[in-house]
């Protein structure tokens, strides 16, 4: 993964059996370069990705009462970061809340809201 293959796309996706090897220091500069947001879900911690020499552990990953996803975009302008959780409904996973928080997601996305 490097910026240039990532150029044609809005938006990042990092699933849950992911987030270990995203977490590796080489994606780091990838993430701060890329000029799109990058959603990492099933924890609430977005810090491990964006901080090299960090690394994921079982204790990022979601429990009830934080967000269920969080999206972090770093400004290429400024090297400002952003970033956005995104939780569940009553804080209960179940595929009806999924859909909705996914939906929440690409909102933002197509609205531009990075």
């Amino acid at each position: 993964m490097t910026p240039e293959d990532l150029s044609s796309y809005d938006a990042v996706f990092i699933r849950e059996n992911n987030l270990s090897k995203a977490a590796e220091d080489q994606f780091a500069d990838v993430y701060s370069v890329s000029g799109i947001p990058f959603y990492f879900i099933g924890t609430d911690n977005f810090v491990p990705f964006t901080e090299k020499d960090l690394e994921y552990d079982n204790s990022s990953e979601w429990t009830a009462g934080l967000s269920y996803a969080v999206g972090v975009l770093i400004s290429q302008e400024g090297d400002t970061l952003k970033h956005w959780g995104f939780g569940l409904h009553n804080d209960i996973k179940n595929d009806e809340h999924l859909k909705e928080m996914y939906s929440r997601i690409f909102m933002s996305i197509e609205e531009g809201n990075r």
